[in-house]
């Protein structure tokens, strides 16, 4: 488990060189669509690379604080992996996570739909007003957002040619947010 690992060696004299793992830093009962934040204990130098299933990570990869917009109630997982500064990967640190159901009657009522299912080439969105200028972020079986937009009309037609064939999850979410001007953007994973 020593990033400096010798298969020679015969005792541990101390030498060796670890990634000390730590507790996600969040809430493993949010509700189904909310808005969630989540960290780690920050290591100068080092970077973090996160998964999810369950919901989709909107901010923050790569850092040691993250930003997560869950989906539909039930399990999901949280993730994190340390790199340090010398290039040592620590072990997987999981967060267990029960989403609870909103109970908000409107989500209850049928406010898109997606068709056809399977899809082949494209398939449409089609949602109520309420859904109008929303976020949309298509989500692969391993929970890597792999395509994102913004629904602006009733009826909105998705391409997804140059995506492989499996199973992914579409969220919808109402989010808005006014960035007058941005500027040295990292998108370094």
């Amino acid at each position: 488990m020593a990033c400096n690992f010798n298969p020679d060696a015969t005792i541990d004299d101390g030498s060796c060189s670890y990634v000390v793992a730590y507790d996600i830093i969040g809430s493993a009962i949010p509700a189904a669509f909310s808005t969630e934040s989540y960290s780690y204990t920050e290591t100068a130098g080092s970077s973090y690379a996160w998964t999810i299933s369950g919901g989709v990570i909107t901010s923050g990869q790569g850092s040691s604080s993250i930003e997560v917009v869950w989906s539909l109630e039930g399990t999901a997982d949280l993730g994190v992996q340390e790199t340090n500064i010398d290039g040592c990967e620590g072990e997987v640190v999981l967060l267990n996570i029960v989403i609870l159901p909103t109970f908000i009657e409107e989500l209850n009522t049928t406010a898109f739909e997606v068709y056809p299912n399977p899809a082949f080439d494209s398939f449409t969105i089609m949602t109520q007003p309420m859904f109008h200028n929303s976020n949309y972020y298509l989500i692969d079986s391993s929970g890597k957002e792999v395509l994102t937009g913004i629904i602006n009309s009733e009826s909105q037609l998705i391409n997804v040619t140059h995506l492989t064939s499996g199973y992914y999850t579409i969220l919808i979410t109402k989010l808005k947010i006014y960035l007058p001007r941005l500027q040295n953007i990292d998108t370094t994973p």
